[in-house]
């Protein structure tokens, strides 16, 4: 059975160190964050104006460019892995 990534994820990854299932964990948070609490930019009628995937991908986008407090121990994954390559 093959995994299925969301495209912006696949894209990612192939930018970058991160794998697709690290990266694919940061998306589902996304999505559970925009499900569970979404405080961004509404319109006049309080409708969301941006997508739950959107939103999900701009947290994956916002991983992989280094920001501090996006997923610190997917980062912290990464590095440990980076670290043990690294020695060999």
């Amino acid at each position: 059975m093959t995994r299925r990534f969301a495209p912006c994820v696949v894209k990612a990854a192939n930018r970058s160190s991160y794998t697709k299932a690290e990266l694919q964990q940061s998306y589902n948070r996304g999505i559970g964050a925009h499900k569970q609490n979404y405080t961004g930019p509404r319109s006049s009628s309080g409708k969301k104006l941006i997508s739950a995937v959107g939103w999900a991908c701009g947290r994956v986008n916002a991983l992989v460019r280094g920001k501090k407090d996006v997923d610190p121990d997917i980062r912290r994954k990464r590095n440990a892995r980076i670290r043990r390559r690294r020695r060999r």
